[in-house]
């Protein structure tokens, strides 16, 4: 069973990067009640507003748009899952060396290309940029920022600091920007002093037995 956070009260964008920020949107896949952060279309408007993928205007606008137009919301929320789900099957791949399944490359391809069709060099009145074309209405632009974010990350320089939390009951990804590039933690608040914690109670069972 799925906890549902839809108010975001368990959110900390810890990944480094958006892409990974989606993928640990849900966390604990292990355990039996994992947190969701994104359950409904609504959610996942919110939760591209804080991660600073729509501004508020277009969360708001976004949020009507998509209570008027639910089966199409609800269409795109089942997209967005399963792109969720491809791109922490990929990621996670590389950061353990394995190459990544086919069938979780293809999702994330199959959101690319309908993200790339969609992009283009605009003028903001001061400077030209990257843009997208229809996006005021479309209810799922946000997927198309979190496809491509994704595609950047695989083919940059940093996918080679690609981590996945050591916790044994963690399965969070993030960008390892420390100095040693050794960090082993999604969190050290969250992970990392509990499994230190964890380590030294089996540490001092095992002098019990030892004694």
């Amino acid at each position: 069973m799925v906890k549902a956070e839809s108010s975001l009260s368990c959110l900390q964008l810890i990944g480094g990067h958006v892409a990974l920020d989606f993928a640990n949107s849900i966390h604990c896949r292990s355990v039996e009640n994992p947190c969701d952060l994104i359950p409904s279309y609504g959610a996942m408007v919110e939760w591209s507003a804080v991660a600073g993928i729509l501004s508020s205007e277009q969360a708001v606008f976004l949020q009507q748009e998509g209570a008027a137009r639910a089966l199409e919301a609800e269409r795109v929320l089942e997209r967005a899952l399963v792109l969720r789900q491809a791109v922490h099957e990929v990621f996670s791949s590389v950061a353990a060396s394995r190459v990544p399944a086919t069938a979780a490359l293809a999702e994330l391809n199959a959101e690319l290309s309908g993200a790339l069709c969609r992009r283009s060099v605009q003028h903001d009145g001061t400077r030209m940029l990257w843009g997208w074309q229809g996006s005021d209405a479309a209810l799922d632009q946000m997927l198309w920022t979190l496809a491509t974010a994704a595609a950047d990350l695989l083919t940059s320089e940093d996918v080679q600091w690609i981590r996945e939390c050591q916790a044994s009951d963690c399965d969070r990804l993030f960008l390892d920007t420390s100095r040693n590039r050794r960090r082993q933690w999604c969190s050290m608040q969250w992970c990392g002093n509990r499994e230190k914690a964890r380590r030294s109670a089996r540490n001092k069972r095992q002098f019990s037995d030892d004694v």
